[in-house]
């Protein structure tokens, strides 16, 4: 591709690659064909593509993706004799390896009082990349009661993020003696959440 000039290819037919990841999400698309892969070539026959009858010469689909395949992926576009015009255009692409499970909520103690002061974490399951995490107070958005967000990297390369929220418990955020928290982890458009219901000893 030495020599393309680098531009949108938008004279030309439109041009897609669909990476497959893990079951539970949509397949990723993108605007150009993929004619490079990790520095190698990709083609309909090509050991990365999936069956030719998915793929051609304006699509080619991506299979048995790893979180190695992540990179920058070039479409190029070249024309024959007399002209031998080449256009290319580069998009970087990610992997994504969502979590088994949804959130865990851990807590310092699970009798509480009036005037206590509530100490509960949120941990994501491992994943790629971490959750971002927010709390929920009676399905009102926390902010001032969180901690900062902390981010722990796995060996496998799988990443997982934790959040604390600590607040005191007063009368006004009981709602018939009880208030409910909910932790809500956020990768891209999916999302799995995990409900605790606090009931203040007392109060009915």
């Amino acid at each position: 591709m030495d020599g393309c000039k680098e531009e949108a290819c938008n004279s030309f037919s439109a041009f897609q690659v669909h990476r497959s990841v893990a079951p539970m999400y949509q397949d990723i698309v993108v605007a150009q064909v993929v004619e490079a892969f990790a520095g190698e070539v990709v083609d309909s026959y090509s050991d990365m593509a999936a069956s030719v009858s998915k793929s051609d010469k304006n699509t080619v689909f991506l299979r048995d993706l790893s979180m190695d395949s992540f990179g920058n992926y070039t479409c190029q576009v070249s024309t024959d004799k007399p002209y031998f015009r080449c256009v290319q255009t580069t998009r970087h692409l990610e992997v994504v390896v969502p979590p088994s499970d949804g959130p865990v909520l851990t807590e310092e103690k699970s009798d509480y009082e009036v005037g206590d002061n509530v100490s509960i974490w949120c941990i994501s399951g491992k994943s790629k990349p971490a959750p971002d995490l927010k709390w929920y107070i009676n399905d009102q958005l926390a902010q001032s009661e969180m901690s900062d967000q902390e981010l722990v990297i796995y060996p496998d390369q799988l990443e997982s993020s934790s959040l604390a929220l600590r607040f005191l418990l007063k009368p006004d955020v009981l709602h018939n003696g009880k208030v409910t928290l909910k932790c809500v982890a956020t990768i891209q458009h999916i999302y799995a959440e995990t409900v605790k219901e606090i009931r203040a000893a007392g109060k009915t």
